[in-house]
């Protein structure tokens, strides 16, 4: 009898010592060092599409509700703002432009469309029509926005040996194919992983932004690829962290090259951006002190910059769809846009 009294009080006490343990574990917030200002903004929801695939993301330069594809960069699909109206529209493409495995780009301007691939190879449109096929040795490059009728800045890699490095490169249009400018991307661990982020365009304001995704940093160019500006982003992350892992591997040839890896990527910053309203909108990987941990599970937090300064204005959550969180955003007055895997789902602000 005595033991069965003591076992009853043994559980007992373990009992509460476990539902302790768990009140501590809901309650305990990470904390990383800084407070948003969070907006808390009315969104009424409008309308929603199943767009079939997870392959579209967002064609900045259309006024209209335009998607690229990540498969194929001669492809446009072209929807109404009732999302009744569905359109494709496809680029013819020379024979001897190869479409990359990935890293292809569609982007306009006015009526002059370009069409990258990842070895150098740019076709120019006047509207539909082929004006221009040109090939640059010894470049690849993914990213790119159209700046003129005759002129692009893409995102490059620069390879030096083994070693790679991101930069920013102009490219000016004749009769032939033109590098006017480089912008080395700011190295702080190997000038490859720790540059990566998203390169958007404000054709208003004539203005590039790369938004870094390992780096709490905003870095603002006009089109000649001079610095206006480089923010802080609301966090206090100033330096990448990144785990590399260096192999040797072996070539066809017997010869053996220096690989390097990134072998996690949970250290992410920021994740995309866009522009909208003259202000930068940066789809956010971290928690602030005041965001709670179970609310961010069902919420994507949305940092709002001005674009003229890169200073901080606010934050506002998007909620998540089907489950899904949001992966891309486009801000038109106050619609707005957003891709939640192969949904599109559009909402009015205010």
């Amino acid at each position: 009898m005595k033991k069965n009294s003591s076992y009853l009080i043994i559980s007992f006490i373990a009992g509460i010592f476990v539902f302790l343990f768990l009140i501590y574990s809901l309650t305990k917030q990470e904390k990383n060092g800084f407070v948003r200002n969070i907006n808390n903004l009315e969104t009424t929801f409008i309308n929603e599409i199943d767009l079939r695939s997870n392959e579209f993301y967002f064609h900045l330069n259309s006024p209209n509700l335009s998607f690229k594809s990540f498969k194929k960069s001669n492809f446009l699909l072209k929807l109404d703002n009732s999302l009744n109206k569905i359109s494709n529209h496809i680029f013819t493409t020379p024979s001897k432009f190869k479409f990359s495995k990935t890293f292809n780009n569609l982007t306009s301007i006015g009526s002059s469309v370009f069409i990258t691939n990842s070895k150098g190879m740019i076709i120019k449109y006047a509207s539909d029509t082929v004006a221009g096929f040109y090939q640059i040795p010894n470049i690849t490059f993914n990213q790119g926005y159209a700046i003129s009728n005759n002129s692009i800045v893409v995102r490059s890699t620069l390879k030096n040996g083994d070693i790679k490095q991101r930069e920013l490169v102009k490219i000016n249009f004749t009769d032939k194919a033109t590098i006017e400018k480089r912008l080395l991307l700011p190295k702080q661990v190997d000038g490859f992983f720790c540059t990566d982020g998203w390169l958007t365009y404000d054709s208003k304001l004539k203005q590039l932004i790369y938004t870094y995704f390992y780096r709490g940093e905003i870095l603002s160019l006009d089109t000649n690829l001079n610095v206006i500006y480089s923010a802080k982003t609301i966090d206090t992350v100033k330096q990448a962290k990144l785990k590399l892992l260096e192999q040797n591997n072996s070539l066809s040839s017997g010869s053996t090259i220096k690989r390097t890896s990134q072998t996690a990527s949970n250290n992410m910053v920021n994740s995309f951006s866009t522009i909208g309203n003259n202000n930068i909108y940066i789809l956010s990987a971290l928690k602030a002190d005041n965001d709670k941990t179970d609310f961010l599970k069902r919420k994507q937090v949305v940092d709002v910059y001005d674009l003229r300064k890169g200073s901080y204005l606010y934050s506002f959550y998007l909620s998540r769809y089907n489950g899904y969180k949001p992966r891309d955003i486009k801000i038109t007055n106050n619609i707005i846009s957003v891709l939640y895997d192969k949904y599109l789902v559009r909402y009015k602000i205010r």
